[in-house]
C-alpha cells in the first residue's frame, strides 16, 4: 500500500445476501463502540493467572511429594522388619544347628621352604 496516494472513496457496503468474495471489503474499518481494555490491566491479569497457575502446580507438585515421602518411610520400616526377622531366624538357626569340631589345620610347608627345596 502506498502512502502517498490518497485513499478513495470508501467501499460500499456488500448487500448481506451476497456471497461473492469481492464484494467484500479489503481495507480495515474500525468499529465504533467497541470494548477497550487498557493494555496495563492485560498485563497484569495475565501476569495473575500466570502466578496462580505456577502456585497451583507447585501445590500439587508438594503434595505428591509429600505422598510419595510417606510411601517411602512405609516401606523402609517394612524393609527394617523383613530384616530384623531374618536376623532374629538366623539368630536362631545357629541356636539350634549342631554345633560342628573345627577341623584341627595341617602344616603346609610354605612358599618360602618349596622355593628352598627347588633350588
Amino acid at each position: 500500500m502506498r502512502l502517498d496516494v490518497p485513499p478513495g472513496p470508501p467501499p460500499t457496503t456488500p448487500p448481506k445476501d451476497s456471497t461473492n468474495p469481492n464484494d467484500r471489503a479489503t481495507t480495515f474499518q474500525a468499529v465504533e463502540g467497541g470494548e477497550q481494555h487498557s493494555g496495563a490491566v492485560l498485563l497484569v491479569e495475565a501476569y495473575a493467572a500466570i502466578w496462580l497457575f505456577l502456585l497451583a502446580f507447585v501445590l500439587v507438585q508438594w503434595r505428591r511429594q509429600a505422598t510419595l515421602h510417606a510411601r517411602l518411610d512405609e516401606l523402609e520400616g517394612v524393609i527394617d522388619r523383613a530384616a530384623s526377622k531374618l536376623e532374629q531366624g538366623s539368630v536362631q538357626a545357629k541356636k539350634t544347628a549342631p554345633v560342628e569340631p573345627e577341623p584341627e589345620p595341617t602344616e603346609e610347608p610354605a612358599l618360602g621352604d618349596a622355593a628352598a627345596k627347588e633350588a
